[in-house]
């Protein structure tokens, strides 16, 4: 089952990125949303996203020719895929696509914040992984109904908020204005979503005007990183 190799996936960052190099990294995407909620539904997931705290040569050295990830070879600096398959002959891989907090020659501040949850593979019975607080995922929601416009992304957003409207309510600040305005043009209903939280939808609708939907999508080099952890928490 899908799910199941998902969350294989998953428990094996874990035991590679944390608990043998002490690396930060959390799930974010699909399948991070349906752990989240706690879902039986793979909500369409067939695939892992992950932000991970290390350079891309660091990370491509942990992973690529073990555990069963191959990697792909491009040439951004912040960003790895990854091809994963427990099966000797490599079928029905899976994308593994990680996007690097680091650069070789600095290193950034991060300010990653995520939680452990219990999942349940098909290899690994049960096991934690690390998964993005549910505000970096509405965040990144957010970047994506207004870049690609998709309804899933908008039901994503309500089910995310009616789970953890009061948990919002005091970090609506730190979602781009200029997205969320975008989004609610998608999807006009979403305004008393975002009303609900506290945004300034006026603003919000105004701030969409300076967006330039071409040079986002798909997003340039650190423009995921820089959406997902430009923000603290208290």
């Amino acid at each position: 089952m899908l799910q199941d190799r998902l969350a294989d996936i998953a428990i094996i960052l874990y035991n590679v990125l944390h608990e043998k190099k002490n690396i930060k990294f959390g799930l974010f995407g699909d399948y991070a949303i349906s752990v989240v909620l706690d879902e039986d539904s793979p909500r369409g997931a067939d695939n892992i996203s992950c932000i991970v705290s290390t350079t891309k040569d660091k990370l491509t050295k942990m992973l690529d020719g073990k555990e069963g990830f191959v990697a792909l070879p491009q040439a951004r600096e912040d960003h790895v895929i990854f091809l994963w398959s427990e099966l000797p002959n490599r079928s029905n891989p899976i994308m593994v696509e990680c996007f690097c907090e680091y650069l070789p020659s600095k290193k950034a501040r991060s300010n990653l914040v995520m939680a452990p949850y219990l999942v349940h593979g098909e290899k690994h019975k049960g096991g934690p992984s690390f998964f993005l607080h549910p505000f970096f995922l509405f965040k990144d929601k957010v970047r994506l109904t207004a870049t690609r416009a998709r309804f899933h992304d908008s039901s994503d957003l309500r089910l995310l908020e009616k789970r953890y409207n009061l948990r919002f309510e005091h970090l609506h600040g730190f979602l781009d204005l200029a997205y969320t305005g975008q989004a609610i043009k998608n999807f006009p209903e979403l305004d008393r979503l975002f009303a609900r939280i506290g945004v300034d939808v006026d603003a919000a609708l105004l701030a969409s005007g300076s967006l330039d939907l071409e040079k986002v999508n798909p997003p340039g080099p650190f423009e995921v990183q820089l959406q997902l952890s430009d923000i603290r928490f208290t």
